[in-house]
């Protein structure tokens, strides 16, 4: 009775497709159900640029292309606070024993603004503890965002739309942002958590905070990848 009258309360609808009285139905989760596959190629912030080629700095292991369900599914996740749909989530990620990672790292979850955190919208966060929970490795959330440059956003933002800025500020926007983060007091080796890779300018950002508190980014986890950019 209890849960009827939550249902009726606080309905729930499939975050992928809409369907009522459920987080997520059972075609939405079959779009996650895969084995991790590596595809760091596809973002250009993460590229060493080596004498014979580029490689990427470390691998990223995601179920998916961002699209279609997949995609609804992650977006409707991202905003909205709901216990039920970060449990179904949680239980999409799949064992990370057999992949080329240390015995013993820190999960650190790429990071979110305080608000976010505080009203239960910390996708990245879920993520990360249920990855950490699998491998039996520690996690940590100390990651944070560097105070932003508000001034500069506004007039660039209004550059793109008023079609004034060249692809150069575009890039330098994005590079910007795998720049604007700090942490204390982290050693060792480290994995970290995300929802999505696009260009990688956020993992990126997150590894060089790491190497500047002294540890090593050896791998990411995410659950989606967009397609290549420069590819597109």
């Amino acid at each position: 009775m209890l849960d009827t009258l939550l249902d009726l309360v606080f309905p729930q609808w499939c975050a992928g497709c809409g369907r009522w009285d459920t987080p997520l139905c059972e075609e939405c989760r079959a779009e996650f159900l895969s084995r991790w596959r590596d595809c760091s190629a596809d973002a250009p912030f993460l590229m060493l640029v080596r004498e014979d080629g580029e490689e990427p700095a470390f691998p990223v292991f995601c179920l998916g292309t961002y699209e279609g369900r997949r995609r609804r599914c992650i977006i409707s996740w991202k905003n909205q606070a709901s216990a039920p749909l970060d449990h179904a989530m949680a239980s999409l990620i799949p064992d990370v024993a057999g992949l080329a990672l240390p015995e013993h790292v820190t999960v650190v979850p790429a990071p979110s603004s305080p608000s976010r955190e505080r009203r239960g919208m910390f996708v990245a966060g879920v993520l990360g503890q249920q990855v950490a929970e699998l491998g039996g490795w520690r996690y940590a959330n100390v990651l944070r965002k560097a105070k932003r440059n508000w001034k500069r956003e506004i007039e660039l933002r209004a550059d793109v739309a008023l079609g004034r800025a060249r692809r150069g500020l575009r890039i330098q926007a994005r590079g910007a942002k795998s720049r604007a983060m700090s942490v204390r007091r982290l050693n060792g080796d480290v994995v970290l958590v995300d929802d999505v890779l696009t260009t990688g300018a956020t993992l990126a950002g997150a590894a060089h905070a790491v190497a500047d508190a002294g540890g090593r980014v050896v791998g990411a986890f995410v659950l989606a990848s967009a397609k290549n950019p420069r590819r597109v």
